[in-house]
């Protein structure tokens, strides 16, 4: 299932798009669960990451898309987010947040059906990739794509998800093999994080999309911060 937010406060635009979003669904048989909200505002309250695909208006009353999209991409690294605009002078502000695309009003159907296309092919990566695990109730199996961070306590390893915490067994070291063929870095001797789920750098920490800080120690924050800085460049390509 594919999650998709139109965000857009015009009724007939957003019937326009529904019309189109079905029509894509019957054609190329992927499910998607969309949802509407009226402005930026309604979007941004509450949000957490979960969202594969925003259809965003530019121009709302209120908080409009370009401020909304850089709250959410604050939270969520990984959305794809199109904007769909009258106003095209737009687009350099758009790609700031890492916009998979711009769309004129009226939206041409081929045109809105690509950046689907391109999204869903982003989300179905994401979701492919999965880790085995054993947890102190039994085997585990995660999606990467899930995973927050690990922090290393004792004689296991603490698994932060986007959903809950799981203990699994150590050591960490053997974690960072398996997981940094997908985004993980060591930001210190006793953490790992989803580079996908950083959201700011400070001196001493960094901050997860959760919430949570963590701690980044001087003799790996150099690398830490190349490693972060390939993968904004390329997410961003």
């Amino acid at each position: 299932m594919i999650e998709v937010a139109v965000v857009e406060d015009e009724d007939v635009a957003v019937q326009r798009l529904t019309a189109a979003l079905r029509r894509y669904q019957a054609e190329r048989g992927v499910p998607l669960h969309v949802r509407r909200y009226a402005d930026g505002t309604g979007l941004v309250a509450g949000y957490r990451p979960g969202t594969d695909l925003l259809l965003l208006d530019v121009e709302m009353p209120g908080l409009d898309g370009l401020a909304a999209a850089e709250l959410v991409r604050r939270r969520d690294p990984d959305v794809a987010i199109v904007f769909v605009t009258n106003a095209a002078a737009q687009a350099v502000r758009g790609y700031a947040v890492g916009a998979l695309g711009f769309l004129l009003k009226p939206v041409p159907y081929d045109a809105l059906a690509r950046e689907i296309d391109r999204a869903v092919e982003r989300a179905r990566s994401r979701a492919d990739a999965t880790v085995d695990l054993v947890a102190e109730d039994g085997p585990l199996r995660l999606s990467t794509a899930d995973v927050v961070c690990l922090e290393a306590s004792r004689r296991r390893v603490v698994v932060d998800t986007l959903d809950g915490r799981y203990a699994v067994a150590g050591p960490l070291k053997q974690r960072e093999r398996d997981l940094a063929p997908h985004g993980f870095f060591r930001c210190h001797h006793g953490y790992l994080v989803n580079l996908r789920h950083v959201v700011a750098v400070r001196q001493a920490t960094c901050r997860l999309v959760t919430g949570r800080e963590v701690p980044v120690s001087r003799p790996h924050r150099a690398a830490f911060l190349a490693a972060l800085t390939d993968r904004l460049a390329a997410r961003g390509a």
